[in-house]
């Protein structure tokens, strides 16, 4: 395995998180793959799961395949950002908007966490298609209700992978075995991504056309400071003789 160069000690390594090369690397903590550790993976995979085609359009990037082998050398695992799940054709344009889109960064995740051999890809997919069941929930819209947005998706998703790898160290289990439970025994992925109650809509104050009449109008005069606004209009009936 060979380090990318931000590891070394020169100006470069304190430069901000973000750069504008879309390809370069800012986490240090994950050893670039060779290209003969990747092809080995490949075709392990391949063989493994002989159904499966890897194309670009399911071929985890190399930042991604790269970060699940190294946790899974050091059995050090950490949920992966979603913003890491990429293909290699996707690997410079991360764009999620329907439910679609985070079953395909889903799919991918699988796809590499099987590839380094951290749990097999049969239960990898019950999880993600569980997943993808329960957050493409439609609900009435008189219910009041919504389904999980895209924000809390991935918060619940961080939350599970989280458990499960607690319970991987702690128990000194597999992986395939916490997947197993979290996907068909626990009940933690239901109730993270349960239905959401919409946000009430406020009624505004309904405008007729009657210029100058309405409530509005008086608050707007009020604020303003206008004369009129503080003023009834029975003003000159008060006059003097």
């Amino acid at each position: 395995m060979t380090h990318w160069s931000s590891s070394a000690p020169s100006a470069a390594s304190t430069s901000p998180a973000t750069t504008s090369d879309p390809s370069s690397w800012v986490e240090s903590f994950a050893p670039k793959l060779t290209s003969a550790k990747l092809l080995e993976m490949k075709q392990q995979f391949t063989k493994d799961y002989t159904s499966e085609i890897l194309s670009p359009n399911t071929m985890p990037s190399l930042r991604l395949i790269s970060l699940a082998a190294h946790q899974e050398s050091k059995k050090e695992y950490r949920w992966i950002p979603w913003k890491h799940r990429l293909t290699e054709e996707r690997a410079a344009d991360l764009q999620i908007s329907r439910v679609s889109g985070v079953q395909r960064l889903l799919a991918v995740h699988d796809v590499a966490l099987a590839m380094v051999g951290s749990a097999h890809l049969a239960r990898l997919k019950a999880y993600s298609n569980k997943f993808v069941h329960l957050l493409s929930q439609r609900y009435d819209p008189s219910s009041g209700l919504r389904a999980p947005g895209i924000l809390e998706a991935q918060q619940a998703d961080c939350k599970l992978w989280q458990q499960i790898f607690a319970l991987v160290s702690d128990k000194g289990g597999k992986l395939n075995g916490a997947l197993y439970d979290f996907t068909e025994i626990r009940g933690e992925m239901a109730s993270l991504l349960q239905a959401r109650a919409k946000p009430l809509q406020i009624s505004r104050w309904p405008d007729k056309g009657n210029k100058g009449k309405g409530l509005g109008k008086f608050l707007v005069d009020a604020w303003k400071g206008k004369p009129g606004a503080s003023k009834g209009k029975s003003e000159g009936k008060d006059k003097g003789p």
